[in-house]
């Protein structure tokens, strides 16, 4: 598993953590909470996009 891999998974905590939160212990859902979160799953998607970028230009070379 590379590295991008094992961060992207773990920044998944966050996420689930305010999924259960809201869910089990009735947390509000806010605006901040809302932001945030969005935050997260682009900043996951950004790192997830520019790694297959790097990976794709590095096969190219190769070939």
């Amino acid at each position: 598993m590379s590295a991008t891999v094992a961060s992207v998974l773990l920044a998944t905590e966050t996420p689930f953590a305010v999924f259960f939160g809201l869910y089990f212990h009735d947390d509000p859902l806010t605006l901040r909470i809302i932001t945030g979160g969005l935050l997260v799953m682009v900043a996951m998607a950004l790192v997830i996009w520019a790694d297959n970028k790097k990976t794709s230009v590095r096969t190219l070379s190769h070939e």
